[in-house]
């Protein structure tokens, strides 16, 4: 993702974090016709998880219990 896609794209996953009927291909493997592009999904959990493992200055192995409600709470997605 570039420029300010990441915080884009966060946006909008935002309105699905939580729903049992989002689109795991679209946003894990892209769709050009949801403007969704390829690997998404896995770069904005990239950067959440990052993010998190900064601001609490932990390891992931001290995280490892950590629930994604507990992350998502503390979103702050840098480009």
């Amino acid at each position: 993702l570039e420029g300010d896609q990441m915080t884009q794209m966060l946006e909008r996953a935002r309105l699905e974090f939580g729903q049992a009927g989002y689109n795991h291909n679209a946003w894990f493997f892209g769709d050009a016709g949801l403007s969704i592009p390829r690997w998404t999904g896995y770069k904005l959990g990239f950067q959440l998880v990052s993010d998190y493992l900064n601001r609490t200055q932990q390891t992931a192995a001290q995280a490892r219990h950590v629930n994604a409600e507990t992350v998502l709470n503390t979103l702050e997605v840098h480009t």
